[in-house]
């Protein structure tokens, strides 16, 4: 499978290949939502959403690859990233019966400061939202030992 740039992001999730990628474009869906539906609807190539990260006109994320519940590859342009070049891909590796949520990386190869500030915040929210899609899978555990708060 064809990724673009360097693994950034790389999680173990409690969840099969197809419970993650449902859970991930169900938060995508309730997130941003998409200005065009892309094919096949909603989530495939072609779909579109803006991104209200910068000041100024949104950025736009475009599905360019779309192989479920593998991949989904997308690109983002504008102004307000200051980078010529930002594609990334969100991949799910099976792993027994459970499986690993990645997310890739590529922008230019020597960004402007502005860029990399850009980057920089990129990583920071895309780690946040493959944690919180991981997260939906984490095995419960039982912290009550049957006492409670206050008793003597």
């Amino acid at each position: 499978m064809d990724t673009p740039g360097n693994l950034i992001h790389d999680v173990a999730v409690a969840g099969t290949p197809h419970e993650v990628w449902d859970a991930m474009l169900e938060m995508i869906q309730a997130g941003m939502g998409y200005v065009d539906e892309g094919e096949p609807a909603p989530h495939g190539i072609g779909a579109t959403m803006h991104l209200p990260f910068v000041e100024g006109d949104p950025l736009v994320e475009t599905v360019i690859g779309f192989d479920p519940p593998r991949q989904r590859r997308y690109k983002v342009e504008g102004e307000g990233s200051h980078l010529d070049h930002y594609e990334a891909a969100f991949v799910i590796e099976p792993e027994g019966d459970t499986c690993r949520f990645q997310w890739y990386l590529d922008v230019d190869d020597e960004p402007t400061p502005e860029g990399a500030e850009f980057v920089v915040f990129a990583k920071g929210f895309i780690g946040n939202f493959v944690d919180m899609v991981a997260a939906r899978f984490a095995p419960a555990t039982d912290t009550d030992d049957g006492a409670s708060e206050g008793s003597a």
